[in-house]
């Protein structure tokens, strides 16, 4: 052994066989190449791509963009799928976004259908988010008035 090579007896160097990740229960390879790593002392729990035959459907190889999404929805006795790839992750987002609202309500238009989820869930997004935000960085709390506020920020500029 030359002084450069690591000697496998110490403590915190691995050896090419212990960087092997093929083997190991913690490792599910999903195809040539890329594999699902556990990060903790379970086995990866992998739902094999359903395909055609199966009455799934799976994603195209998304080699040519860097995202990628395939979802099922069932929405009262109706299912739709949609996929969606891009390499701009928003446009994924977006689309997905926008299909899910189409699902829904059939009745509404999708923007409207989103202003009411987000209005609705407890996501920190949307103005009741943006009020709180404003409030906390001015030291302010909802007791105070909207004059307290609008000299907070006007001190602030």
């Amino acid at each position: 052994m030359t002084g450069d090579e690591p000697n496998p007896q110490e403590e915190g160097i691995l050896s090419p066989s212990e960087l092997d990740i093929t083997d190991s229960e913690y490792v599910d390879e999903i195809e040539e190449g890329r594999y699902v790593v556990s990060t903790d002392t379970t086995s990866p729990d992998i739902q094999p791509s359903r395909s055609p035959e199966d009455g799934g459907t799976s994603l195209p190889d998304t080699a040519s963009s860097r995202y990628g999404v395939e979802i099922e929805a069932r929405i009262e006795n109706r299912s739709s799928t949609y996929r969606t790839q891009s390499d701009d992750v928003v446009t994924v987002f977006s689309e997905l976004v926008r299909w899910y609202a189409t699902q829904v309500d059939l009745e509404l238009p999708p923007g409207r259908v989103l202003q009411i989820l987000v209005a609705e869930s407890d996501l920190p997004i949307g103005p009741r988010r943006s009020i709180e935000t404003a409030l906390d960085r001015h030291d302010l709390s909802p007791d105070d008035s909207i004059a307290d506020l609008c000299s907070a920020l006007e001190t602030r500029n």
